[in-house]
């Protein structure tokens, strides 16, 4: 039985577009250059077919950023087709494109390619291209890789090339601050100073785990009853922020995102029980180890405002 080349291609989309990023302002600028709409004169409409590559660092936010791109181009009544690369058997490449030609003659389409990096016979996109703008159908190619300069030549000839480095103070303050502003009414600005100062060299997903620091520690006093809801939505104590601060820089995990590691919470727990000593249990019979996160059922109180853990 043959291969359906349609199993390797993805079309649904959530739908968000760059409303649903935090932060990023010149990127969404950069990008939405890109999306055709009403007020584009139709003699300056960009080339039917275009091709845009962002690389850089894991975390800086690449894919977020054409997820959001795809979204407006969508609404602009783009097709969405989204293709892993790692999944297409070797030397049929060509009957992959020879499909998403078939897409591409009911509507322009946005193709977005996971894991260019991984693929060794370039040439079928480079005619794909090609035939897209000789039929004259609208189609956009998007992709992103962490280096550039070890990507075949034919893709570095073929796409559009941006470099998107890690956020810098002017990012983080933007993005850190349009997430605390959805958390804490009145984030403080020596708060907010020592949170820009303190992330510098983090990814957006490592700011992500950092906030969800902040939200944990303010969750531990609550329960505590060092503070109450009302003043919980008001504070962004300096203490809080050293606290999160010093802990160890979240870790990076390719496969699973950023995150809060086993060891940082195992630190937090052991700061919570220093706080409140826990009430005398009878010991069972037959201690089970659990692991950190386990743990984290038990501490978790009375929901008082999103309380999520990015891991």
């Amino acid at each position: 039985m043959g291969v359906n080349m349609q199993d390797y291609i993805q079309t649904s989309h959530s739908g968000n577009t760059f409303e649903k990023v935090c932060g990023r302002g010149f990127w969404k600028r950069i990008l939405k250059s890109y999306v055709p709409d009403e007020t584009t004169d139709e003699a300056l409409q960009l080339e039917t077919s275009q091709a845009i590559l962002l690389y850089g660092p894991f975390g800086a936010g690449k894919t977020t950023l054409l997820y959001a791109q795809a979204g407006e181009m969508i609404s602009a009544g783009y097709q969405y087709l989204e293709v892993d690369l790692r999944d297409i058997p070797d030397g049929r490449m060509p009957e992959l494109c020879e499909e998403i030609l078939e897409y591409c003659a009911k509507g322009p389409c946005y193709l977005y390619l996971d894991h260019i990096e991984d693929l060794s016979d370039c040439m079928p996109l480079w005619e794909l291209s090609a035939q897209a703008a000789e039929d004259k159908k609208c189609l956009t190619m998007v992709a992103t890789a962490e280096e550039a300069r070890t990507l075949n030549p034919v893709i570095r000839k073929l796409f559009q090339t941006y470099y998107v480095g890690l956020p810098d103070a002017s990012d983080r303050r933007s993005y850190l601050d349009e997430m605390l502003q959805s958390r804490f009414e009145h984030p403080s600005l020596q708060g907010m100073n020592l949170l820009v100062d303190g992330t510098e060299g983090f990814n957006y997903l490592e700011m992500d785990a950092l906030i969800n620091q902040i939200k944990l520690q303010i969750k531990y006093r609550i329960q505590n009853h060092e503070i109450t809801v009302e003043q919980a939505v008001n504070i962004m104590d300096r203490d809080i922020l050293e606290e999160v601060l010093a802990m160890k820089k979240p870790e990076e995990r390719k496969n699973d995102g950023a995150g809060i590691s086993d060891a940082n919470i195992a630190a937090l727990m052991q700061m919570v029980a220093s706080a409140k000593a826990a009430p005398p249990v009878e010991e069972p019979e037959e201690k089970i180890e659990r692991a950190p996160r386990d743990l984290l059922e038990d501490l978790d109180p009375e929901a008082v405002f999103d309380q999520g853990l990015y891991f």
